[in-house]
């Protein structure tokens, strides 16, 4: 009866009120209010945890925060570390490492990756909405094949400088 319905408008009336703070706070986060640190804090790890696998917010609507395959995101991540190799290699083996390119991706200034200088690319940022720590597993895996890659291909070329000295 009338209690029901009292208790069914109050449900109502926190829903609304919910939702009305998610609005508030993702106009105010960056990315659409897609920032999983934020969420974390909002919602605490264990719900946020939820969201990403459910998909869905616990007030209602989609969840920002992606988590795809491992193997989409390590697709992702060696086209990003293809695109910005170069500077990669500047900054050395000890300082771009799997969660400097994690970092870089989800637009998180560090030391080692600081935000002046890589802000203007188009990479800065872009996996944003992805969930962190699985950017930082594959980050990891991703940027250690390239700098195995990158050292074979220099004994290589190295062989070849010795060869063609020799002959």
């Amino acid at each position: 009866g009338a209690e029901t319905q009292q208790q069914q408008q109050v449900q109502q009336q926190m829903e609304h009120a919910a939702a009305a703070a998610a609005a508030e706070l993702a106009s105010d986060m960056p990315f659409g209010g897609a920032s999983a640190a934020a969420l974390a804090v909002e919602l605490g790890a264990a719900a946020m945890v939820e969201c990403m696998e459910t998909g869905e917010m616990p007030w209602g609507g989609a969840c920002p925060i992606r988590r795809p395959s491992q193997e989409s995101l390590t697709r992702q991540m060696r086209a990003a570390l293809r695109s910005i190799w170069a500077r990669a290699q500047d900054l050395g083996r000890a300082k771009f490492t799997g969660l400097a390119l994690a970092r870089m991706l989800a637009g998180l200034a560090s030391p080692a990756v600081p935000a002046s200088t890589w802000k203007g690319s188009s990479e800065w940022g872009r996996l944003a909405a992805t969930d962190f720590r699985l950017m930082a597993e594959v980050g990891e895996q991703v940027v250690g094949e390239y700098w195995e890659q990158h050292q074979e291909a220099q004994a290589q070329a190295g062989q070849l400088r010795q060869r063609g000295a020799a002959a």
